[in-house]
């Protein structure tokens, strides 16, 4: 006779349980699983975090973005695509940020959104969080300068592409 086991409680007690015959509950019945549950305390926290990174993300977007729009300083520049030194500013910090995120996330140095979600994705996502972010401040009575750019967001675009685009050819020859 097999005892029940509640896994949860024998993993959160000792971090590197072993539990040869857990029981699962499935409609009321309890089958035997061979399950070794080494480090489960590190797993379980490590979800936890990524879970938590996301939720304060969506918490940040959801509370900085209204409240700029709530101040009635927030301003749109009215700019062009010249091509200026804020533009090509833009595009190269752009371009260096998707190189920075996909080292960082490649040698495990930030924690990933998901694991479905490949690095380079997860770059250029990150890189464009953070352009998109510096923009939303730029709108701000904090900032001294004209305003949100809708098209210094686009050369922000513009060079994480082209730093993707540049990581495939490195690959390709590389490869």
């Amino acid at each position: 006779m097999v005892e029940k086991y509640d896994i949860l409680t024998e993993a959160r007690t000792n971090s590197y349980a072993t539990i040869k015959y857990a029981p699962i509950a499935l409609n009321d019945s309890f089958i035997c699983v061979t399950k070794c549950m080494k480090h489960f305390n590190l797993m379980h926290t490590y979800i936890y975090y990524q879970q938590e990174m996301i939720m304060n993300m969506i918490w940040l977007l959801l509370f900085f973005i209204p409240l700029t729009l709530l101040h009635s300083n927030t301003t749109i520049a009215k700019d062009n695509f010249d091509l200026q030194i804020d533009k090509i500013a833009h595009l190269s910090t752009s371009f260096g940020l998707y190189f920075f995120f996909h080292t960082m996330y490649s040698d495990s140095l930030l924690p990933m959104i998901s694991d479905t979600i490949p690095i380079p994705l997860h770059s250029m996502l990150s890189s464009t969080i953070v352009g998109l972010s510096y923009e939303v401040y730029q709108s701000t009575p904090y900032s001294k300068s004209d305003g949100f750019s809708i098209h210094d967001m686009i050369y922000n675009l513009v060079g994480i592409g082209l730093a993707r685009f540049t990581h495939e050819v490195f690959l390709y020859i590389k490869g």
